[in-house]
């Protein structure tokens, strides 16, 4: 296929992508998992009123136009995540505002970007042609499709992750792709927590060939996380601890059976990846371990989270788009398998099919279907529209949408903390 044409393809799945992911574009969050978006854009609120370096580059919980009515606000700062996907949006909402549409046009900017690297990935890892499945198989799956317009800290994290495998795989033609792929991997690791899985898949990557570069990546990304954990302690000494426990509480699977937490898991792949990709990628893993070929299935590291943090990935479905790039590499790499049967042709061309019907049923509900944040969302509205900036009010129920939409002081129920969100001084 001539660049021309490649180009023009890109092109037209780019529409695709950005056409689809607009449905409901200026909607208040009420579809399913946005009350992610919306702290994320409370918290770009803050960096673009505030100043990142006046806020300490500190995600800050608590929204007001007069910061003082919570006495020290640095007391609430988001203890859980580094924040540089929040400063990133923020340099957006500076410019184009905080309002739901400009929030998710710059998560559409940032999905965009996202499949170009992974086809510049994956052109380099599949034959040509495959690689273009590849990409419409990462572009169009309602875990990507979907989750890049709420996960705003995952969808970034994606890109950096992204960003640095595509700068590895050409790592022998030059020193400035060894530093670009650094650059990614610092960037990633202040994002947030899956690109130090990232970073691992990539200290594999060069194990037996590059072994200083195998080195050198860990030693980053010891270094990024030493230097998180020494920004919450110059934050709050009492964050660190905070850190800690939440780790502790995703851990714990508690009321959780293991069954309960398999078939979650499964659940996700299954709907959100499609039946079609996820028979494609497990015959694409088959077909790998066969042929021996690694690098692929080095993908599937970006999924540790789902592993080690149990609690969190059964709570969260969000977290599986991690697996985004191995899902869709193995599964071109299975389709392809297929197709090179002449017995089971027929086999590749119906998951193909089978993968595209339910992504648009999927994707179709999900961006249609309003459900679970309205009593948050109307009481959040109300409280903006009748409450002055100083004023305080109290709310008998646990959603981060308050904090965008009622931009006040609004103490409400710390689930984990068991207590208030706020309470008066």
């Amino acid at each position: 296929m001539s660049e021309r044409r490649r180009w023009l393809f890109l092109g037209i799945l780019g529409v695709v992508f950005a056409a689809t992911c607009s449905i409901g574009l200026t909607r208040p969050f009420l579809r399913h998992q946005e009350a992610v978006v919306a702290r994320y854009g409370s918290y770009a609120r803050n960096f673009a009123r505030m100043g990142v370096w006046e806020s300490r580059f500190g995600m800050i919980q608590v929204n007001a136009p007069d910061m003082s009515v919570f006495g020290d606000w640095r007391e609430h700062y988001y203890p859980q995540r580094p924040a540089l996907s929040a400063v990133l949006l923020s340099f957006w909402t500076r410019i184009f505002g905080d309002g739901e549409a400009s929030l998710r046009v710059s998560l559409i900017l940032v999905g965009w970007a996202s499949i170009l690297l992974f086809h510049a990935l994956a052109r380099r890892l599949l034959p040509e042609t495959w690689d273009l499945i590849a990409t419409v198989l990462f572009a169009l799956n309602p875990m990507f499709l979907y989750y890049s317009l709420i996960a705003v800290h995952y969808v970034y994290a994606l890109l950096f992750s992204l960003a640095a495998w595509a700068a590895a795989v050409r790592a022998k033609e030059g020193r400035k792709y060894i530093v670009l792929m650094v650059l990614s991997i610092v960037l990633g690791c202040f994002t947030d927590w899956p690109p130090y899985f990232t970073a691992l898949s990539l200290m594999l990557y060069f194990w037996k060939e590059r072994r200083p570069v195998t080195v050198a990546i860990g030693a980053v990304a010891v270094a990024c996380f030493g230097l998180n954990l020494l920004h919450r302690w110059s934050l709050d000494p009492r964050s660190v601890g905070k850190l800690l426990a939440v780790g502790a509480h995703h851990v714990a699977l508690g009321g959780v059976s293991p069954f309960a937490y398999v078939y979650s898991e499964a659940r996700e792949i299954g709907l959100y990846y499609t039946l079609g990709l996820t028979v494609a990628s497990i015959a694409g893993v088959a077909a790998l371990v066969r042929r021996r070929e690694w690098t692929v299935l080095l993908f599937a590291l970006f999924g540790l989270e789902e592993v080690l943090f149990f609690r969190q990935a059964y709570e969260h479905d969000y977290l599986t788009i991690s697996l985004a790039p191995f899902m869709a590499l193995s599964a071109a790499v299975g389709l392809r398998d297929f197709w090179g049967r002449p017995n089971l042709k027929p086999l590749s061309v119906a998951l193909g099919v089978l993968a595209f019907l339910q992504a648009a049923w999927v994707n179709g509900d999900r961006l249609t279907r309003m459900g679970g944040n309205e009593p948050a969302w109307q009481a959040a509205v109300l409280i903006h529209e009748q409450t002055k900036p100083q004023e305080r009010s109290l709310l008998a129920m646990e959603n981060p949408i308050i904090e965008y939409y009622a931009d006040r002081y609004a103490s409400r129920i710390d689930t984990i903390a068991k207590k208030l969100s706020l309470s008066p001084r």
